[in-house]
């Protein structure tokens, strides 16, 4: 009776570890879909890189950030939208702005 109650306590174990390897497997896959397999910029932050992990989180860089004037990060947030150089006025459709570096549109 005593080795039945250990069998299957081993078998309901191995079920279980499979079960949860399978799951890690599955989000591992997901986070190589949506990021890739490689390193690439950190979904939380502007300086670190991360990489998925074996398990089911993303494994990061721990660079301490520096923290960014709001001008700046208005800055940063111009040329992502708009890009770097040149573009077409999003006001009158008329005249070519490009990002300043003080919250204006050149």
């Amino acid at each position: 009776m005593f080795k039945n109650i250990i069998l299957i306590s081993s078998i309901a174990i191995c079920v279980l570890a499979a079960s949860q390897q399978h799951t890690a497997i599955q989000k591992r896959a997901a986070c190589v879909k949506k990021y890739g397999s490689g390193w690439f910029k950190s979904p939380y932050n502007s300086c670190n890189s991360c990489r998925c992990g074996t398990i089911d989180q993303l494994a990061c860089t721990l660079m301490a950030c520096p923290k960014i004037s709001n001008e700046e990060k208005k800055h940063q947030e111009c040329v992502e939208k708009y890009g770097s150089g040149w573009f077409e006025s999003p006001y009158d459709g008329c005249n070519s702005c490009r990002c300043g570096t003080i919250d204006l549109l050149a």
